[in-house]
């Protein structure tokens, strides 16, 4: 560039520069780092001032044209259109929001608006037609604020003017002549005027605070500052006229951008410090959270000074100093210093902020371990930490901010500051100092590090009873107010003078947060919200819903916000990855939480007000996890205990692939549990990965296979922090737990039974190889070995004891089984029967005591008692029923059997006839009731109906046929008798008398009947004969053949005969017998019977006497006559024919 004169910059940081030497329009793209130029139109002559629309098209101030001219960013910044007419060497030109273009017509010394509305034809002078004053003076440079106020840089003049937009730009103030030659101007959102004095070598800032009184030199090395901007952070853009260059005043500190973790910025930032008087300097001193030699680093190598010496050493008024600054990023993130530069006494000369990113992955782990670094007699309401670690506490009960050394191991406080009243919230800047929202004295203070905490200063004002601090990398300090516009800035640009109003929209703020370049987060009722620096802090965005309301907030490097919720006592994580949508709870248990800061390792630290307490979450350090004692071979009831693993950096973390087996790698007895969320890579696939700001979970379990204390490991490999190969990073969950003897696991099951069954063997089974014993706990059984015999019905319950092992402890099982009654196996049969059988009893048999009773299921048959009578033929059907028992339930059984129809007892016979015997009848006997019918089988007869007729001699045969019944066959007999002819027999005398001892005759004629001849022998008897009486005849017998016949008996009696037929009737009467008695009574009555023998003789013979006189004299027996009748009877002995005759016998 060629002597550049003005700046501008559009909201991507795009730089456009007035290259007037070359008579060129510049732009430097901040996404090429701005080192190539590109054109911007063409055309001009000395383009001396420069301004963008909101649109991007370019306005010019082309000096030597006399012309003003817009380049349009829809051509591509090629068309150039003159827009007015009528100026006289342009120098500066401004747009308001409307698009009206202000011009500084440095040669009609006038100030003009170029309307927007009609095409940018019209142009209004403004400021009532005042003339400027001055051997050079005129307007050259111009800026307008959102008011439509405009501000002029009175160059020659020494002064910066107003034009009020009130009154129609009618009223101009003059607001200070404390320059030399002011070139440009530019406002910033608050209305603050930046000032390029272009002869006073200096960039100044007039504050809108206090009327613009106030005048702060912010850098006065430059050689001739002619443009200035502001860019989108605030940082003022500054060309250098005669230097032909372009500078940054960095107002939010000096910022290195991105640079890798572990990795040193490829170039040091120059940081230039403007001395305005003479002093004496010792060395700078380079910081990162109040501590040297970390992050940032002074390089050594600052450029000679202006009195050509490098520092120390003593600085004449308006010398400049510059400071190399290395940035070697220790962690992945935002991180912020300082570098200080003090007096030969210790006395703070100048602070510029340092910050920059970070880049890497950044592994941190959940649930973190609490840990308490500090107790005792405090109640902190906040805490801070500094780059060395040490704790910084507010106590708002004891109204004190305390310091706590990590060198002393936060045992001893140390007062930071004092005059406090109820301080809520603390801040440390990149310089150490400690920023305190004094709520009791409606105050923000700072407390200087410089001098050891001794100096405070009260910051900003119009402070109701603020509740939260924060600090941002460039030293910006925002406040939680609790008045009407609740959420403010104290920038650190201007001396923490001015205080302003951010965003809109609150409903009850309790806690704030800011990154490292000023994008503020706060938490609102409950609701986290962010109010971007870009945009000046105008928009309010909710981020994530549903918090505690008085919940306090703070930011790690990246930006996650974490969140001390204190009406759950707890510690939540909210990733910035994925649009704060992913929370994590990191810590619990903890009482009534009141803040918490994130240091620079990504550890939490809280302060535990009711615990009294300050206490750290480490997240950085892996957790060691302890298991519940667990039974060997089993899993532990705590299983699986969950690790989150959380890339907090800001590149994707990388688990590198092992030569072999996988990553991670967890020790035997300890296992990965497979629904683990994270990412696993092996010997045989590509490395995983887990993006930046996400999440996973290793679920971890504990299965010992030993008895006794076991130690072991989850190792996870990875680039935390850019650890590369062969010196990656070894995370390393340690894993502790015990193995115990464990409880078998038996399996002891027993179906139910039925009282009856044969004795049976039990078996449980175990994980265990202890040997089993069993026993009846209760119930009907008993038990051998593992064989049980039932005894009973009911409930059994069975212990199986199991012996202890090396590995499992001794155990049992019981098992519980009913015993049901049994079902009484009864054998019940009945033979089949025939019809006519006697009653007949039945027995049924069963393994059950129970008593029968029988009864008739179906059939012809009663029953009674267990004595069957048939009542028919065919199939009769019994039923045994049989009682229950106590083991035995009632049962039955049936039995089935067929009753066959009986076979006629048929009686059936006739008597031999004689031929020429009258018709006769038959009637044969049955035990059936079947019907008869005959028949004549052979013989001489016929038969009608039972009636036999008889038609000659001979042997007969009849049939009597019987019908069957329904409980009889049918049946047939025969009867055979002999028809003869007949014969007599006739006794002559018909009587006799005979003696004993005598005999008698009698003549007996045999004669044939219809023949004249016997066809067989006949035979003679007699009967009815006297004892001892003989019959005799003669012939013995009629022989065949003979004719009538007459045959003599005789009979002969014997002696006896009478005597015997007829005793006497003289039976021993009972007085003769009592007789008899009479000696053997007194024998016995009297023991003196001997005595008395006389008396007793004398007894015997009249005893004797009566019984002779009673009985009589002779022999006792008398004889008497008697009639015998004798039956005589002819009999044919092959035909069994007879005939028969009497005689009377009389015995004298």
């Amino acid at each position: 560039m060629n002597a550049p004169n003005s700046v501008a910059v559009d909201g991507s940081d795009n730089i456009f520069i007035a290259d007037s030497g070359n008579n060129l329009v510049k732009e430097f793209l901040a996404a090429e780092g701005y080192t190539s130029a590109h054109l911007i139109g063409s055309g001009f002559s000395d383009p001396n001032g420069i301004a963008l629309d909101a649109s991007g098209n370019v306005f010019v101030a082309d000096t030597t044209n006399n012309a003003v001219k817009e380049v349009t960013a829809a051509s591509g910044y090629t068309t150039v259109i003159p827009i007015g007419s009528g100026f006289a060497q342009p120098y500066g030109v401004a747009v308001d929001t409307s698009g009206n273009v202000f011009v500084a017509d440095y040669g009609n010394l006038a100030v003009k608006e170029i309307l927007a509305a009609g095409n940018y034809s019209n142009v209004v002078s403004l400021g009532g037609g005042f003339s400027f004053s001055g051997p050079q003076g005129g307007p050259t440079g111009v800026a307008v604020d959102s008011a439509g106020n405009v501000f002029v840089a009175d160059y020659g003049d020494y002064f910066v003017e107003e034009i009020l937009a009130a009154g129609n730009y009618t009223t101009v103030r003059s607001l200070s002549g404390d320059f030399k030659d002011p070139r440009n101007v530019v406002l910033d959102s608050h209305g603050n005027i930046f000032v390029a004095d272009i002869y006073g070598t200096s960039v100044k800032e007039m504050l809108a605070d206090g009327g613009y009184t106030t005048i702060l030199t912010l850098y006065g090395g430059f050689k001739n500052p002619a443009g200035i901007a502001l860019d989108h952070q605030g940082d003022v853009i500054v060309v250098d006229s005669g230097n032909s260059t372009v500078s940054r005043i960095m107002t939010q500190g000096a910022n290195f951008g991105n640079v890798p973790v572990g990795e040193t910025s490829p170039t040091n930032l120059a940081i230039s410090f403007y001395l305005p008087s003479t002093i004496t300097i010792a060395s700078p001193s380079v910081l990162t959270l109040g501590t040297g030699s970390l992050d940032f680093k002074d390089a050594g190598t600052g450029d000679i000074c202006t009195n050509g010496t490098y520092p120390p050493g003593t600085y004449n008024a308006g010398s400049t100093c510059t400071v190399n600054v290395s940035f070697t990023p220790e962690s992945s993130g935002s991180r912020v210093g300082a570098i200080e530069l003090t007096d030969s006494s210790g006395n703070l000369v100048a602070t510029s902020y340092l910050y920059g990113t970070g880049t890497g992955p950044r592994i941190t782990f959940g649930p973190a371990t609490n840990i308490t670094l500090a107790s005792g007699a405090i109640a902190p309401s906040s805490v801070a930490a500094d780059g060395s670690g040490n704790i910084f506490y507010a106590d708002a009960s004891a109204g004190t901010v305390t310091e706590l050394l990590a060198s002393e191991g936060y045992a001893n406080p140390h007062a930071v500051g004092s005059g406090f009243n109820a301080p809520s919230s603390i801040a440390i800047d990149g310089e150490g100092n400690t920023f305190v929202a004094d709520t009791g004295n409606n105050a923000v203070k700072e407390v200087f590090a410089t001098g050891g905490y001794t100096t405070i200063a009260s910051i900003g004002s119009g402070f109701t009873a603020p509740l939260g601090v924060a600090v941002s990398g460039g030293g910006n300090v925002f406040v939680v107010d609790s008045s009407n516009n609740p959420i403010k800035e104290i920038p650190f640009l201007g001396g923490y003078v001015s205080t302003y109003s951010l965003g809109a929209s609150y409903t009850n703020p309790s806690g704030i947060a800011v990154d490292a370049t000023g994008n503020v987060f706060v938490a609102d009722a409950g609701t986290l919200k962010e109010i971007a620096r870009t945009g000046d802090y105008t928009n309010t965005d909710p981020l994530a819903t549903g918090f505690d309301p008085s919940s306090k907030i703070a930011l790690d490097s990246n930006n996650n916000i974490f969140i001390a919720d204190s009406t759950n006592n707890v510690v939540k994580e909210v990733l910035a990855t994925g649009g704060y949508t992913s929370v994590n709870t990191i810590g619990s248990g903890f009482n009534a939480l009141a803040g918490l800061f994130v240091d620079g390792s990504g550890n939490v630290l809280v302060a535990d007000k009711g615990a009294h307490a300050i206490k750290r979450l480490d997240t950085v350090t892996p957790p060691t996890l302890s298991f519940s004692s667990t039974a060997y071979g089993s899993t532990s009831t705590d299983s699986p205990k969950t690790v989150t693993v959380t890339n907090a950096g800001n590149q994707p973390l990388t688990f590198p692939s092992p030569l072999s087996g996988s990553n991670p790698t967890i020790s035997d007895q300890f296992s990965i549990d497979s629904a683990s969320t994270c990412p696993v890579s092996s010997s045989t696939s590509s490395p995983a990965t887990l993006a930046a700001g996400t999440s996973c979970k290793e679920l971890l379990s504990f299965t010992p296979t030993q008895v006794g204390a076991i130690s072991g490991k989850l190792t996870l490999v990875d680039d935390s922090l850019n650890a590369a190969a062969p010196n990656y990073a070894n995370q390393i969950i340690l894993l502790n737990g015990t193995g115990s003897m464990a409880p078998p696991t038996i399996s002891f099951s027993v179906a139910d039974q039925i009282y009856g069954a044969s004795p049976f063997a039990v078996t449980a089974t175990s994980n265990s190889t202890g040997a089993f014993t069993y026993s009846v706990v209760s119930g009907p059984a008993m038990i051998s070995g593992n064989t049980v015999t039932l005894t009973g019905t009911g409930s059994v319950t069975l212990k199986a004891s199991q012996a202890a092992t090396s590995q499992y402890s001794a155990g049992s099982a019981t098992t519980t089984f009913q015993v049901s009654a049994g079902t009484p196996v009864i054998s019940f049969s009945v033979a089949n029967q025939v019809y006519g059988t006697p009653p007949f009893t039945v027995t049924a048999t069963s393994n059950s005591p129970g008593a029968f009773t029988y009864s008739v299921v179906s059939g012809p048959a009663t029953i009674s008692g267990n004595t069957v009578t048939l009542a028919g033929a065919g199939s009769v059907t019994l039923q045994a029923s049989q009682a229950a028992t106590a083991q035995y339930s009632a049962g039955s059984a049936t039995t089935t059997f067929l009753v066959a129809t009986a076979t006629p007892a048929i009686s059936f016979s006739v008597a031999n006839q004689v031929f020429g015997a009258p018709p006769f009848t038959v009637a044969p006997t049955s035990n059936s009731p079947g019907a008869f019918t005959y028949s004549v089988v052979s013989g001489p007869a016929i038969i009608a109906g039972n009636t036999v007729t008889l038609s000659g001699t001979g042997s007969v045969t009849l049939s009597a046929s019987q019908a069957a019944t329904a409980n009889f066959s049918a049946a047939t007999t025969t009867a055979t008798f002999l028809v003869t002819e007949g014969f007599t027999v006739t006794a002559t005398p018909p009587s006799a008398t005979v003696v004993p001892a005598g005999s008698v005759d009698f003549i007996l004629t045999v004669a044939p009947g219809k023949g004249s001849t016997f066809p067989h022998p006949v035979q003679l008897t007699a009967t009815g004969l006297p004892n001892d009486a003989t019959a005799t005849f003669s012939p013995t017998q009629v022989p065949a053949g003979a004719g009538t016949t007459q045959v003599k008996m005789t009979i002969q009696t014997t002696i006896q005969v009478a005597r015997e037929q007829h005793p006497r009737n003289s039976p021993l009467s009972p007085i003769t017998f009592g007789y008899l008695l009479i000696p053997g009574f007194f024998f016995k009555r009297s023991r003196q019977a001997m005595r008395k023998l006389p008396h007793l003789l004398l007894i015997a013979t009249l005893s004797l006497t009566a019984l002779l006189l009673t009985t009589g004299c002779g022999s006792g027996l008398q004889s008497r006559n008697q009639d015998f009748t004798i039956t005589i009877t002819a009999t044919d002995t092959v035909s069994g024919d007879s005939a028969k005759t009497t005689v009377n016998l009389h015995v004298q």
